[in-house]
């Protein structure tokens, strides 16, 4: 990592050094560093909020994280870590506390529904892939996506804030790749749409590739995400916005960070 300090010199610090070296309140992590969890747990206990769009160590370290900011009055927010900044974590953690979930269902991965989409309106998929990545949808590794490993992220850290931590080896998980181009079509001949779908219930999460209809709330298109959350006072809420892209991704981030900056104010 570089940065440029006060008398323009460039420094080169790995993230665990700018947790030790750099006076801060809160530690921003942007990375896909799937280690992450050692400096953030490093930050907290030495009293530096942390803000993250990272999503594994929410999802394998949770536990540990969490318990670790709220014995010291800090902050662990990730707002981006799911649905970019549509603000899905905030309503789970605070929106709806009177109510009890009983099924989240969704679509939580803008790049294969970018690419479903895509072949629907004649693409192949190679075609597909390749102007997802030229725009900026999907990696240059786009494997994660493709095998339904971001979702399962994603639903995984749902059912932790739903319900309670769950162990992601427990989770099921089918991709898009055995999809073929042909199913893909015929499916939207009959007037449905293959997507990827999240289902988030108690002890229970599953990724798979179905059939929705065109009319449904889970018929989303290009790079949205959708989720629909079952309660028992409120019934179905959904929740609709873009799942990926920078600025949108930006929203959560920044959002945390005003979060962040209020509830440390607030034991100064």
């Amino acid at each position: 990592m570089k940065f440029w300090g006060n008398e323009y010199e460039v420094y080169k610090l790995d993230p665990m050094e700018v947790v030790k070296e750099i006076d801060a309140d809160v530690i921003i992590d942007v990375t896909n560093d799937k280690n992450a969890s050692k400096w953030h747990l490093e930050a907290l206990k030495r009293g530096k909020g942390v803000v993250t769009s990272n999503k594994p160590p929410v999802v394998f370290d949770y536990k540990e994280l969490v318990d670790s900011a709220n014995s010291k009055n800090l902050p662990y927010l990730f707002e981006a870590t799911v649905m970019a900044g549509t603000p899905i974590i905030r309503l789970l953690k605070e929106g709806i506390l009177a109510d009890s979930v009983k099924r989240i269902s969704g679509v939580l991965n803008g790049t294969t529904t970018f690419i479903l989409t895509s072949i629907e309106t004649g693409m192949t998929f190679k075609e597909a892939l390749k102007q997802a990545q030229t725009a900026g949808i999907a990696e240059k590794d786009p494997s994660n996506d493709l095998k339904g490993i971001d979702a399962a992220y994603k639903a995984t850290i749902l059912h932790h804030l739903a319900f309670y931590p769950i162990d992601f080896k427990k989770i099921r998980i089918e991709g898009i790749e055995d999809l073929s181009e042909e199913e893909i079509r015929e499916a939207k001949k009959e007037g449905t749409s293959f997507r990827l779908v999240a289902t988030v219930e108690e002890g229970n999460v599953e990724i798979k590739p179905k059939k929705v209809y065109e009319n449904g709330p889970l018929a989303v298109s290009g790079t949205s995400n959708v989720a629909v959350i079952e309660t028992d006072l409120l019934g179905e809420l959904m929740l609709k916005g873009s799942g990926a892209g920078i600025k949108e991704t930006a929203s959560g981030v920044v959002g945390d960070i005003i979060r962040a900056a209020v509830s440390i104010c607030k034991y100064l």
